[in-house]
């Protein structure tokens, strides 16, 4: 039989080597980020050049720990080639040079680029991925939003939240049935501003819960502000005639959709319009519309206006609505641009810029979209807690996101919340996720919660 054991101080098991550590020491732990140290090697970029910054943090790689205890910023290769590329920034251990840190991996430019393979190879070098960048062609900065993070962690329990309370403005009675409708639709998870959803049910906390705060990630969709629905007749120009689509199959939203039979007298300007209650969309950030031409059009031929005017007579907004292949009714997303001058819109319109004859034009559910803040706070219970007293913590927020149209998006709360009551293995936890009543959350409906994620330390 042969037997190894080490560390000791002498004796066979003194003489301890890198494979033989790292051999015991990856059982510790799994790879990733610590959660809860730092800034947890974030990876950012601000617009300072061709550059992008990691934050404090630190790492555990098969059995190597590595931190740092200040910031980082690593340069990124230029690109002529023709084509984006997308480049890795990874954490590493380096068994051959003795060494761990955080590197940029540049990736191969293409019309389609993929992220580059990382190293994973025991004894000589093994990579984490952090974060990945986008590096468009003849770029000379990195935006913040070319950085998509990819870190996992090391550390971090999860509770996936499976319900919550309906959306209020103020907290329940427990000592009363408040549960309200049950079920997971996540349309009923709304929130409007200043609203709050509570969790359901109570989270025990596990015996390697270690202390410290939470933070969660959470999944959002938009309930986009109805701009118009089209179900309501508009106001057709001259050489143009409206008729309500309400045929199956041909409205995409509501009872029906707006139909324009567009002359080929009609020539150019704004084929109909409809008037609205006056609203401020100076805080929204992107514009849809359900749009179908029975012709093909490009770029701009057609425009989605609104006016702080009547009828559309002096529009303080155009969009160009893209090249439409005919007969296809097709789902416009379009950025909204400056909305400085939009705070007090009461028409929208649709205006034909490029004379290309005699067309049929359906439109349906224009809605828009803005920025929201989400934050979360916590209360963690005893057995024998009495709920009604029992005191939320102070809450944390995301940044302001920026909210899509059929696109969910996921924000994170990276700041540690720090529960009320007693946080320790074995009690009860109960989170409670807001939107913040804020100037600069500016969409003008509901977002609403798809699914929440709550991370807390473990010991291992």
């Amino acid at each position: 039989m042969t037997r190894y054991y080490f560390p000791f101080d002498s004796g066979p098991g003194a003489s301890v080597m890198t494979a033989q550590w790292s051999k015991m020491a990856r059982l510790w732990k799994p790879d990733g980020v610590i959660f809860g140290y730092a800034n947890e090697y974030q990876v950012y970029a601000d617009s300072s050049g061709k550059q992008v910054k990691v934050k404090t943090g630190a790492v555990w790689i098969k059995g190597g720990y590595a931190y740092d205890t200040s910031e980082n910023t690593i340069a990124m290769a230029s690109n002529s080639s023709g084509t984006p590329r997308i480049d890795v920034i990874a954490a590493e251990i380096d068994w051959v040079n003795n060494t761990m840190g955080v590197v940029s991996i540049t990736g191969t430019p293409g019309v389609t680029p993929v992220a580059p393979t990382l190293t994973k190879t025991d004894g000589t070098k093994w990579q984490l991925k952090l974060a990945e960048v986008y590096i468009a062609n003849g770029y000379t900065t990195v935006a913040a939003t070319d950085v998509t993070d990819y870190r996992t962690y090391t550390q971090r329990g999860q509770i996936n939240v499976l319900g919550f309370q309906p959306a209020s403005l103020n907290g329940g009675d427990y000592s009363t049935n408040n549960s309200g409708a049950g079920g997971l639709n996540w349309k009923q998870n709304a929130l409007g501003k200043a609203e709050f959803l509570e969790t359901v049910n109570l989270y025990k906390m596990p015996d390697r819960y270690s202390g410290g705060g939470f933070k969660a990630k959470v999944l959002l969709h938009p309930i986009p502000y109805t701009l118009d629905s089209c179900d309501v007749a508009w106001t057709a120009n001259a050489n143009v005639t409206q008729a309500q689509e309400s045929t199956a199959g041909l409205f995409k939203e509501g009872v029906a959709a707006q139909k324009f039979t567009i002359a080929a007298a009609f020539t150019t300007g704004i084929a109909a319009y409809k008037a609205i209650t006056s609203i401020d969309l100076s805080k929204q950030k992107y514009v849809y519309c359900w749009i179908k031409s029975d012709v093909q059009t490009t770029l701009g031929q057609l425009q989605l206006v609104i006016d702080d005017t009547a009828a559309c007579v002096s529009p303080v907004k155009a969009w160009d609505i893209p090249a439409l292949s005919a007969g296809v009714n097709t789902l416009v997303e379009i950025a909204c641009g400056d909305m400085s001058g939009c705070g007090a819109i009461i028409s929208v319109g649709l205006k034909v810029v490029t004379d290309i004859g005699a067309q049929v034009v359906t439109l349906d559910y224009v809605c828009m979209t803005g920025q929201v803040i989400i934050g979360m706070d916590a209360v963690v219970l005893t057995t024998g807690s009495n709920f009604n007293t029992a005191a939320f913590g102070s809450p944390q927020y995301s940044v302001l996101t920026t909210m899509r149209y059929m696109t969910p998006i996921e924000v994170e709360i990276a700041t540690a919340v720090v529960a009320g009551g007693t946080p320790a293995p074995g009690n009860f936890a109960k989170f409670r996720f807001t939107r913040k009543n804020d100037a600069t959350d500016g969409h003008l409906a509901d977002a609403a919660i798809i699914s929440a994620s709550v991370y807390y330390s473990e010991d291992y």
